[in-house]
C-alpha cells in the first residue's frame, strides 16, 4: 500500500514538473519570437565571454608554464655551479641551498621539483597541473636543453 502511494505521488510529481518544464520551454519560445535581436545577441555575448574564459586558461596555462621553465633554468645553472666545484652532481636539489639556490621553490600548482640524474646528465622536472609524475602534462628538462 505505501509503495502504491510512494508511486503515485512520484508520477503526480514527474508530471507537474513536465508541465512546468514545457511552460517555461514555451514561453522562452514567445520571448525569442517577440525579440528574437534581443536574445540572440545576448546569446553572442555569452558565447563571446565563455570563449574569453577559455582563452584567458590557456593563457594562464602558457604564464604557468614559463614560470617552471624559469625556475628550471635556475636549477640548471645551480647545477652547473655544484658540479664545477664538486665534480659531480648532487645527490639531491636540496644540496643546492643555501650556496647555490637562495631556497627550494615548488612548481606554480604547489607540488615539489623532480630531480633525477644518472650517467647521462641530470633532469628537472615539474609534475604539471594534474600534480603526478608521468603522465602527460609533465614539464621536463634535462641537464643540456635549458640554456
Amino acid at each position: 500500500m505505501w509503495i502504491g502511494l510512494w508511486t503515485q505521488d512520484l508520477v503526480l510529481a514527474a508530471e507537474y514538473w513536465l508541465a512546468r518544464g514545457a511552460s517555461f520551454a514555451l514561453s522562452t519560445v514567445q520571448a525569442w519570437l517577440r525579440r528574437p535581436i534581443l536574445y540572440a545577441s545576448t546569446g553572442l555575448l555569452a558565447a563571446a565571454a565563455s570563449y574569453g574564459a577559455v582563452v584567458s586558461n590557456v593563457h594562464s596555462r602558457e604564464q604557468l608554464t614559463r614560470s617552471v621553465r624559469v625556475d628550471q633554468e635556475a636549477f640548471a645553472n645551480a647545477l652547473d655551479l655544484y658540479k664545477r666545484e664538486n665534480g659531480r652532481l648532487p645527490a639531491r636539489l636540496e644540496d643546492l641551498v643555501p650556496k647555490h639556490l637562495r631556497a627550494m621553490r615548488s612548481d606554480p600548482w604547489g607540488n615539489p621539483y623532480a630531480y633525477y640524474r644518472g650517467e647521462g646528465g641530470s633532469a628537472v622536472v615539474s609534475a604539471g597541473p594534474d600534480g603526478k609524475l608521468g603522465t602527460g602534462d609533465d614539464i621536463v628538462a634535462n641537464e643540456g636543453e635549458i640554456k
